[in-house]
């Protein structure tokens, strides 16, 4: 599975280096994303069956400046290195 995931994510970033002219454009498979929560007080880390985006620099600032969606996905939150 490892070797399929690299092999698709690594074959998605070729074509969104080709689509850089026209704008924002990206997909990929098990790939995690690691961040804050939303609320910014917690950890957060993502990880989707698969996750792409598009967009059209046209649109900058507005509907249809990059648009995406993520597929079977899991988030873990938590706040590490305190005590409860």
């Amino acid at each position: 599975m490892k070797q399929f995931a690299d092999q698709f994510n690594q074959n998605a970033k070729t074509f969104a280096d080709a689509f850089k002219p026209i704008g924002p454009a990206g997909a990929a498979t098990l790939a995690p994303e690691v961040g804050v929560s939303t609320d910014g007080n917690r950890y957060s880390i993502t990880i989707s069956a698969g996750h792409g985006h598009f967009g059209l620099d046209a649109r900058q600032g507005g509907i249809g400046q990059d648009q995406g969606a993520r597929f079977g996905s899991v988030t873990f939150q938590g706040v590490y290195g305190q005590a409860s």
